[in-house]
């Protein structure tokens, strides 16, 4: 019990964090709730057998063993701070600022404990074990593994996800780029709607090598950025990766991106335009 309540004291504390730091809805409270209890309900925490079968399976790890007095406690390889999966938000926060705000302090995680001990009060003869060992996490996840997890959490409770908030973070790249989102924007919104990748829910599948989702949403914006401003194979990452026989004429004249009646189209108009 002293686990289970020091798992959600920390989710509500970093709820919290997530409205008072990240401007995320304040319904993320509120929706963290039934989640929760659906998760914990799922782990089979609270079944009369539960205390009964963990001791049996930790002492048919030391078979060989002689017998001792054991300290048991429990660990579950789902983590509450995952939830941050959910996207219900207004201001679009991607797994990259739940880790830098973790790091920086402004989220709760790592020294969560503390306030965890002083909410539950010192440990009791009956579960000696401090908040500091059982719920100070050994580590911060990365971004791809904590949309891993958060895909997990949802399989294990069997709740749907919407897809990223893919027009949000558009909008905020675009702000920070200082591009004009009025440009821009309808063409990367025609460009989602037709590909709609598959990469932009989260999921669990090992077929193919899956990239963090913020990956996802700068590749699609890339491709409308190099369409309306008629970028293609010019740069300096592009000539890199050509042969150098090919560097000069690499023959994209007349393509979707180069269109074949650009005038000044010598070496002088390249290094004009």
């Amino acid at each position: 019990m002293r686990y289970v309540l020091g798992l959600q004291i920390m989710v509500q504390l970093q709820c919290e964090a997530l409205f008072k730091e990240f401007k995320v809805t304040p319904l993320i409270c509120g929706l963290m709730s039934p989640i929760w209890l659906r998760f914990v309900f799922g782990t089979g925490v609270f079944n009369d057998d539960w205390a009964d079968k963990v001791i049996h399976d930790s002492e048919m790890q030391h078979e060989e063993e002689e017998p001792e007095d054991h300290k048991t406690r429990a660990k579950y390889r789902e983590e509450p701070h995952n939830l941050y999966g959910q996207r219900a938000g207004i201001k679009p926060v991607l797994p990259s600022d739940l880790i830098k705000g973790t790091l920086e302090g402004k989220i709760p995680y790592i020294s969560a404990f503390v306030e965890i001990e002083r909410c539950l009060g010192r440990p009791s003869s009956a579960c000696p074990i401090s908040s500091g060992v059982m719920l100070m996490p050994q580590r911060v996840l990365m971004v791809l593994k904590l949309e891993t997890f958060a895909a997990s959490i949802a399989q294990f409770i069997g709740l749907e996800l919407p897809p990223v908030n893919f027009f949000g973070i558009v909008h905020r790249y675009l702000q920070r780029l200082s591009l004009p989102s009025e440009k821009i924007l309808p063409h990367v919104c025609r460009i989602y709607e037709w590909a709609m990748p598959l990469d932009l829910w989260l999921s669990l599948s090992e077929k193919h090598f899956k990239p963090p989702i913020h990956v996802c949403v700068m590749s699609v914006l890339i491709v409308a950025i190099r369409m309306l401003y008629n970028i293609n194979h010019s740069g300096e990452w592009e000539k890199s990766l050509s042969n150098k026989g090919n560097t000069k004429d690499n023959g994209e004249k007349g393509t979707a991106f180069s269109p074949c009646d650009r005038p000044n189209s010598g070496e002088e108009g390249s290094e004009t335009n």
